[in-house]
């Protein structure tokens, strides 16, 4: 598939949908196995329930690279989607998506809380 092709693609995908796809794209990775981490950093990833990095993005920014949606009036891909991820891997646990583009990272907190895991 071309750039061109991908970029037309991506134009006109509704940003829930991006998300669906997104997340399973994620599920296959989580389910691809442990990649191998170093002696210490498994000693340090012992002592914590997660490690995790998050960082949200305005999907709108993702449509300015592509030429064909600057010309349409509405953006089909826009809202902000924040992402979870491994610190140590760098592997997907979680994305979540708003489409209150204007939405803070900081707002995040309790489905970021929510998420974490809890010992038994």
């Amino acid at each position: 598939m071309s750039k061109q092709a991908l970029s037309q693609r991506f134009a006109s995908l509704p940003a829930e949908l991006f998300l669906e796809i997104f997340e399973s794209v994620c599920e296959r990775i989580r389910a691809s196995g442990e990649p191998p981490l170093s002696e210490r950093v498994k000693a340090t990833v012992k002592q914590f329930s997660a490690v995790w990095m998050a960082d949200g993005t305005t999907l709108s920014q993702l449509r300015k690279t592509l030429a064909r949606t600057q010309e349409q009036e509405s953006n089909p891909l826009a809202g902000k989607l924040m992402m979870v991820v491994e610190a140590w891997s760098h592997r997907p646990v979680s994305a979540w998506y708003d489409p209150n583009a204007q939405r803070s990272d900081q707002s995040w907190r309790d489905e970021l809380l929510d998420a974490l895991p809890t010992e038994a």
